[in-house]
């Protein structure tokens, strides 16, 4: 009678052994691939910072956001991993033999490995904790990742003044200036600088930086984002037209009027603008040789938008019209002298080689 209860307790214990440490790698697995689902998904979505940080997180200490129920699973699964064993290898109901830290190790290992991976974006989310501060002090072992403290800074175009006008705003064609509008000289397009991503307040990403250990020199905290919002005569909203960039935050700062649908396409305006900036700085016609003294009256002209230099008297005028002409200095310092005496309509020609 002994030894038949013997073998009914050898076959129990066993199957309820492995049905745990079972029960507790399938939820972690499914744990693992709904984190990398929802964090990739928040990621490429057109949320903004601090949206991904309600969605993921939860904005107050008392709402539990997807990282925290995440890190809560994993720390459950790795502590029953280990009582489950150690209360079965201490009872000392299963055959030696039997007692394996098998699934148990695999299971911890899945659970260390889910903090690892919030690790870092809720070190982020919650930069000022004791315990990110910590992580950020193991950052050799756990990198951060940039992508939660610096979006990429996309869509970023010099101004040339000879081929844009602006009568709005400073004017400086600065990207984080958005209310100047710049409208083209030959085609009939206009544009100004919207915010499509805002990551967090300013106080925020300083704190962030500095956690971080990173150069903070000449960073006021402005993570913005701006894209070059294109619109048609009537002012109507032409693009650009991708998730990335036309997102709600870029649509919310958008009038009344610039949000109606321009029935010129995104594809249409750009290819317009690339067909005609190609004849502009790459002209069929060769440049006309041209003495100094009509180099000399173009420049004083104010109708100048570029000059290439040479090593000697051989210069090169491109004008705003898309002409060019080429000649020579009398004497050197003469190209020199004109721009000073031309003055202020000089100021802004560009200057290559």
């Amino acid at each position: 009678m002994n030894s038949i209860r013997r073998r009914r307790k050898k076959r129990k214990d066993p199957i309820s052994y492995v049905g745990l440490q079972s029960t507790l790698f399938l939820t972690l697995f499914v744990v693992f691939i709904l984190e990398r689902v929802a964090t990739l998904s928040t990621l490429t979505s057109a949320w903004t910072c601090v949206e991904q940080r309600t969605a993921m997180l939860g904005e107050t200490a008392f709402d539990w956001g997807f990282y925290d129920v995440t890190i809560l699973i994993a720390v459950i699964a790795i502590g029953i991993a280990v009582l489950e064993h150690a209360l079965t290898f201490a009872i000392g109901s299963t055959q030696r033999s039997r007692r394996r830290w098998g699934l148990p190790l695999i299971n911890i290992v899945a659970g260390c490995g889910l903090l690892a991976i919030c690790a870092t974006p809720w070190a982020h989310f919650n930069v000022g904790h004791p315990v990110s501060d910590r992580i950020y002090e193991a950052r050799s072992l756990i990198a951060p990742d940039y992508g939660f403290t610096q979006p990429s800074d996309l869509m970023t175009y010099p101004v040339n003044s000879a081929i844009w006008w602006c009568n709005s705003g400073a004017c400086e064609g600065d990207r984080r200036d958005t209310r100047s509008t710049y409208h083209h000289r030959h085609l009939p397009f206009s544009y100004r600088y919207v915010v499509y991503v805002e990551c967090m307040s300013p106080e925020f990403n300083l704190a962030t930086m500095q956690a971080i250990g990173s150069d903070m020199t000449g960073f006021d905290g402005d993570r913005r984002r701006t894209a070059r919002a294109f619109f048609d005569p009537e002012g109507r909203f032409i693009g650009p037209n991708t998730k990335w960039f036309t997102t709600p935050l870029m649509r919310s700062q958008l009038s009344a009027a610039e949000r109606r649908l321009s029935p010129i396409s995104f594809e249409d305006a750009m290819t317009r603008l690339a067909e005609w900036s190609d004849s502009y700085y790459n002209p069929e016609d060769l440049p006309a040789w041209t003495d100094w003294e009509t180099l000399n009256d173009k420049i004083q002209s104010g109708t100048v938008d570029s000059i290439y230099r040479t090593g000697g008297l051989v210069i090169g005028l491109h004008l705003r019209d898309g002409s060019q002409l080429v000649g020579t200095q009398t004497r050197a310092g003469d190209l020199e002298r004109a721009l000073a005496a031309c003055g202020s309509q000089c100021e802004d020609i560009w200057f290559r080689r």
